[in-house]
């Protein structure tokens, strides 16, 4: 890496929003081939320089962004990573590698992504950004499926991405209702705990002691259910 530093490297925006195209090295000079690389990035906003990155396991990352590490650019106390998409693992990098017209995930949309792998999920998540939501389904008939470390190391990073297991050749609305949504049950539950007679050595109880507890209500209701 270092190597090919010594030939420059130049950030670009790519014409997709939220992605990103690092030209690592030069073509202008004897040789340079061997000394340039252009890799698609996408770029996550960190909160602070010791902030851990998801990166799959060594056996699914063999292609040309798994040789990269990812780029930490620090400025004014401000953290953001460049981090390398391996078109050879994700059809949706080589697509944008290969000149993708029209690419329909950008910053602050929603998007249900099936069948997709966390480490593609993670780069979707740069993508959408704070302000979008992403549902990943994860294809239970995949034999590759990921450990519990990496999932416990994805949602650190991606709290308010909603990750479920199904198998995607087989769909049914009422499956991904069940999935998806908060149970009508569990919302009565929610209410009946909060009425002083009814839930009344209920620790929902505690978000009264709040000094918004409508607020605090909201924000729980819309982590558990995705709604458009």
């Amino acid at each position: 890496m270092l190597q090919l530093l010594r030939y420059g490297i130049d950030i670009n925006r790519n014409h997709h929003k939220g992605v990103y195209t690092c030209n690592i090295g030069t073509v202008n000079r004897a040789h340079s081939r061997n000394h340039y690389a252009e890799i698609i990035c996408t770029l996550r906003k960190d909160r602070g320089e010791n902030t851990p990155h998801f990166v799959s396991s060594p056996a699914s990352s063999s292609g040309l962004g798994s040789k990269y590490d990812p780029i930490t650019l620090s400025y004014q106390g401000d953290h953001v990573t460049l981090r390398p998409w391996d078109p050879y693992c994700c059809v949706i990098a080589a697509g944008i590698r290969n000149r993708l017209i029209h690419f329909p995930i950008r910053p602050g949309v929603g998007v249900l992504a099936l069948g997709c792998s966390l480490q593609t999920l993670s780069h979707i998540a740069d993508i959408v950004g704070s302000d979008g939501r992403l549902i990943g389904v994860i294809n239970k008939a995949d034999g590759e499926m990921p450990s519990a470390d990496e999932l416990h190391t994805f949602r650190l990073l991606h709290p308010r991405v909603s990750v479920v297991f199904e198998e995607i050749h087989s769909p049914s609305l009422e499956r991904y209702e069940r999935l998806l949504s908060l149970p009508l049950s569990s919302k009565l539950a929610f209410l009946m705990a909060l009425h002083p007679r009814l839930g009344a050595e209920s620790p929902v109880r505690k978000l009264l002691e709040a000094e918004q507890p409508t607020q605090i209500a909201r924000h729980i209701f819309s982590f558990l259910e995705f709604g458009d």
